[in-house]
């Protein structure tokens, strides 16, 4: 990820990469597959603690830009 100040009248910090881009694209997805918040399959393994939380396969993602299709989860708080 690249970070840069940009603009002179008015400076914003500026926030570029793949990680964001695809970010971008999957909440895209949101809508469209009725899910409020929706994690990759490839990150969902590598988190812990997930007991407060149900977890669904949406399945496969076609994202704009990227080759290859992503699988994904909805993921939602459920309160104990």
């Amino acid at each position: 990820m690249v970070t840069t100040w940009v603009g002179e009248a008015k400076k914003e910090l500026a926030f570029h990469g793949d990680a964001l881009n695809v970010t971008a694209r999957m909440q895209g997805h949101c809508r469209s597959l009725g899910a409020l918040c929706l994690v990759s399959v490839p990150l969902l393994s590598d988190l812990d603690a997930l007991d407060d939380f149900e977890v669904s396969s949406m399945g496969a993602v076609d994202l704009r830009g990227r080759s290859g299709v992503l699988e994904v989860s909805s993921i939602e708080f459920v309160r104990s």
